[in-house]
Parts: C-alpha cells; sequence; structure tokens
C-alpha cells in the first residue's frame, strides 16, 4: 500500500489515532477541534459519523488553499443498548469495567476524510466487536490503578494494557483504537470509486 501523501491534518488531539497514521509512514499535524457532541440519531452508528462530520467542518470550513487531506473521527461502545462513553471518574470506570466482563460488545468509530485537491468528503462508520474475560473485582481494581481509563471510551484502551482484559475481537482492531485504518486507508489510496459529497457544495465558493 503506497499512500500518495507525506502528511495529513488529524481533526483531534487523540494520541492513538495519531500513532494509527504514523504507522503507515504520514506526518500527522494535530488540530484539535471542539463540537457539539449531542445528537438526535436512534442509530449510534450514524451518530458516529455524523459527529466526525462536525468535527471535519470545524477544521475545514472557513479554511482555503488546503494543502492535505484532513482526517476527523468518533467512536462509540455499546452494550445491551447502552452507550458507554469516557467515565466521569474512578467510580464511573469500575462500573463501565463491571458492565463489559465476560461480555461482547460493540465498538463504532465513524470517520470523515476531506480530500482538498480533489473537493470531496468521505464518510462512514466501522463496527468491531470486542470480547472481555471475567474479571474479579481485584483484576478491575489492577486495571484501575494503571490510570488507563481516564479518557478512554468504555474505560478500557486496547492497544496499551487494556490488551490483557480482551479475549478476541471480531474485526479490525484499529477501528477499537479509534480509527479505522482499513476504510481510511482505502480513501488515501483509492478515493475514485467510492462515495463522497462535494466540498465546497455546488454553487459555493
Amino acid at each position: 500500500m503506497i499512500i500518495p501523501f507525506s502528511s495529513v491534518i488529524l481533526a483531534s488531539q487523540s494520541i492513538a489515532r495519531k500513532a494509527l497514521l504514523e504507522s503507515v509512514g504520514l506526518k500527522v499535524i494535530t488540530h484539535p477541534t471542539y463540537v457539539d457532541e449531542s445528537h438526535s440519531f436512534d442509530n449510534y452508528k450514524e451518530a458516529v459519523r455524523e459527529i466526525a462530520l462536525r468535527k471535519l467542518f470545524s477544521y475545514v470550513e472557513g479554511r482555503d488553499n488546503l494543502s492535505f487531506p484532513v482526517i476527523a473521527a468518533d467512536t462509540m461502545i455499546s452494550i445491551h443498548s447502552q452507550i458507554l462513553g469516557k467515565p466521569i471518574d474512578k467510580d464511573d470506570a469500575r462500573r463501565q469495567l463491571a458492565i463489559l466482563s465476560g461480555n461482547r460488545h460493540s465498538v463504532c468509530s465513524g470517520y470523515a476524510v476531506y480530500l482538498p485537491f480533489l473537493g470531496r468528503i468521505y464518510s462512514g462508520f466501522d463496527e468491531t466487536f470486542v470480547n472481555i474475560l471475567p474479571l474479579t473485582k481485584q483484576q478491575i481494581e489492577e486495571y484501575l490503578d494503571t490510570g488507563e481509563y481516564v479518557g478512554a471510551a468504555a474505560s478500557y484502551r486496547i492497544q496499551e494494557k487494556g490488551r490483557a482484559i480482551i479475549s478476541s475481537v471480531d474485526g479490525d482492531i484499529t477501528t477499537v483504537v479509534g480509527l479505522p485504518m482499513m476504510k481510511i486507508s482505502a480513501i488515501l489510496t483509492e478515493p475514485e470509486n467510492l462515495t463522497y459529497q462535494e466540498y465546497p457544495p455546488h454553487g459555493e465558493n
């Protein structure tokens, strides 16, 4: 796989997403975005796509002459029809890990990519299923003591010590990390046959 760019702009401050892009040889320019992440979608899969688009537009709107692709993403975790976000505190993280213990959950990452030289935005989502080992209270406390739960959706990080509490992953592990690289790589290398929306829309400068 050869990506025909030396650099991309990541509309996020996520260290994990930045590392994924760097792993395929890209120089990554990060730019945090702050958007309203509330939504009215019944389907969380559409919600992550919509929020990723909001993050993308937050960066690209008003910026002319962009030279590099711009990438944004959002991730949600669902179990038993319940969405698990970032824990409020250690007690909340403990509660989330207890819910995940011994169960299978869905991780869905939405993405939005702007290719300025084509004037196109590509967006979508990818879903991966993760099975968590049955955890004792002691194992939960030991994982909490690592501090990895801070800022992590559903209170674990699969790319770090959180891998030890996982029994299996069904799908693209990079989706769980927060950026579905199979989808992103396809957009960056072979965008011609993929569905897109024009940006700016026809009639706008």
